[in-house]
């Protein structure tokens, strides 16, 4: 199942074996995003809404893996 991401749900779900799919087209010009970064964090985290390019400190210290894709 592929999520939607929205600014007030910004969290997808992994399945039960830790795959997950996110849309990440929701509006404006994100289908010509040329840097995709995901973030893992704890099902008890709850982050910070982001609008912009800048990545809370409190997003980068609650994090357990990262990765960036360029495309």
């Amino acid at each position: 199942m592929v999520e939607q991401a929205y600014f007030d749900r910004p969290l997808s779900e992994p399945d039960c074996n830790s795959n997950f799919s996110c849309d990440i087209t929701t509006s404006g010009h994100d289908d010509e995003a040329t840097k995709i970064r995901a973030y893992l964090v704890s099902k008890y985290y709850n982050p910070p809404l982001v609008s912009g390019s800048i990545i809370p400190e409190s997003i980068l210290q609650n994090t357990l893996s990262w990765i960036e894709v360029s495309r």
